[in-house]
């Protein structure tokens, strides 16, 4: 959240005085989503900030767990194993009850599918990993080439380990029923945008 508002300043403020920032507000339609889990988002700070690292959000599915992970919640490859997501509602990657469950992600699909952006960046924390798809396998991805460039530009500017640079899969871990990876497909005639995924901070997510 810190980031994405840090960066609304920035083309705010810099328009007209920095090259960059005023060629992208030009040339490009840039829309910004602070905050994709609002309720989860206010538990964590309510509740202490640092020491409270809650994922899902706060919708009760199955009484008494509480919360979906909504990274998990995507429709390509939702639930295809259980590496990386669970059907367990205890579980902190749980998945949900089916794909687009949740208010959250039905919100962010419907604005993609509306607005069909050609760039997805999506910023979590925390970790300090540059990435892109696919996440629910290592099979290399479409575009691989373009993808991996991309890849490596985040890692040259932000100096985030060489290692922590690449395919979800195979960088961090397996992960299916990511927005990146519904970003990315390409099934039934949807548009494809290629994702991005900054895994942003060091020890904590409020870093």
């Amino acid at each position: 959240t810190s980031a994405c508002m840090a960066f609304a300043e920035r083309l705010l403020t810099g328009y007209g005085k920095d090259s960059l920032t005023t060629w992208l507000v030009n040339n490009r339609e840039i829309y910004i989503m602070p905050v994709m889990n609002a309720d989860g988002y206010a538990y964590n700070s309510d509740s202490g900030g640092a020491e409270v690292n809650w994922r899902k959000n706060r919708r009760v599915v199955v009484p008494p767990d509480t919360g979906v992970d909504l990274n998990r919640n995507f429709g390509y490859r939702w639930g295809c194993d259980n590496q990386g997501s669970t059907k367990h509602p205890w579980d902190e990657t749980y998945r949900g009850p089916a794909a687009f469950s949740e208010p959250e992600t039905q919100v962010v699909r419907d604005f993609l599918l509306s607005h069909q952006p050609r760039t997805c960046m999506d910023l979590h924390s925390f970790g300090r990993y540059n990435l892109c798809p696919w996440g629910y396998t290592s099979v290399p991805p479409p575009d691989r080439a373009t993808l991996a460039e991309v890849v490596d530009t985040f890692q040259a500017n932000n100096h985030y380990p060489i290692s922590q640079s690449g395919q979800v899969c195979t960088t961090m871990y397996p992960c299916n029923g990511m927005a990146g990876d519904w970003e990315y497909s390409d099934t039934a005639g949807k548009f494809v945008s290629y994702a991005f995924d900054c895994e942003l901070g060091i020890g904590d997510f409020w870093y």
